[in-house]
């Protein structure tokens, strides 16, 4: 996995690249403006990556899988974009052509997790 963001860490954002290394795994309803979000942690991202991305032209050149809405799309890290925006992509197809905007930037999501993980800590 280490070889997988050696290879792509000049295109991601450094948040995504600190969340990764800590090997953590988040999901949970956010709140009304992100809805539902699971973050996958490295370990689950290394059995699916080449599967995920070997498959389909756009992903691995564009787009980075980093999680899902649980709902059957997945979240993308737009690479090619200058903010590395989010958007969700049908986990089916994994076309592009559909992809819904999410959040402009993983910083900002990163820090609705953080802020939701300090008050829901037990």
């Amino acid at each position: 996995m280490e070889n997988l963001i050696e290879k792509y860490k000049d295109k991601l954002p450094d948040s995504y690249l600190d969340f990764i290394a800590k090997n953590e795994r988040f999901y949970s309803y956010i709140g009304e403006e992100f809805g539902y979000v699971d973050l996958w942690e490295i370990d689950f991202l290394s059995q699916i990556f080449d599967t995920i991305c070997e498959n389909h032209d756009n992903l691995g050149k564009d787009y980075f899988p980093i999680g899902s809405d649980g709902g059957g799309n997945t979240l993308v890290i737009k690479m090619t974009s200058p903010t590395k925006g989010l958007f969700f992509i049908e986990s089916i197809s994994l076309s592009d052509k559909n992809a819904i905007f999410y959040c402009d930037n993983f910083e900002k999501l990163h820090q609705v997790v953080k802020q939701y993980k300090l008050t829901n800590a037990k």
